[in-house]
């Protein structure tokens, strides 16, 4: 196995595991916004609706509607990166640091590799 094999594989793992947590950063910072806990609910479930939905028509690599470079590269930045960084709760704690770090990596590799 070559190196770009290698990478590719690393990539690849490293994506599946960056776009669960990108999820589940979308779910719980947009629960966090409602008051009561029927509204908590609902703002989870759209934020999971639109992430999936998002994901599914635009980024996935079997995508329907595909997006193209460098918009498919600005998305993935925006939607892998931003929960992060819009929900100021997440930053109290020292994972979204490492989750910031492998999402440098896998687009590092990503863009050596020529695959996003």
């Amino acid at each position: 196995m070559d190196n770009t094999h290698l990478l590719l594989g690393i990539k690849d793992i490293l994506a599946f595991i960056l776009e669960m947590l990108a999820l589940a950063f979308w779910t719980i910072g947009a629960s966090r916004w409602g008051g009561q806990s029927w509204q908590r609910w609902v703002f989870g479930l759209l934020s999971l609706a639109l992430f999936v939905s998002l994901w599914a028509l635009f980024f996935s690599p079997k995508a329907a509607h595909r997006l193209n470079m460098p918009w498919l590269f600005i998305g993935k930045l925006l939607i892998l990166g931003l929960p992060v960084l819009l929900f100021p709760g997440l930053l109290k704690q020292p994972w979204p640091l490492v989750y910031g770090v492998a999402l440098g990596f896998y687009f590092v590799i990503a863009l050596l590799t020529k695959t996003l």
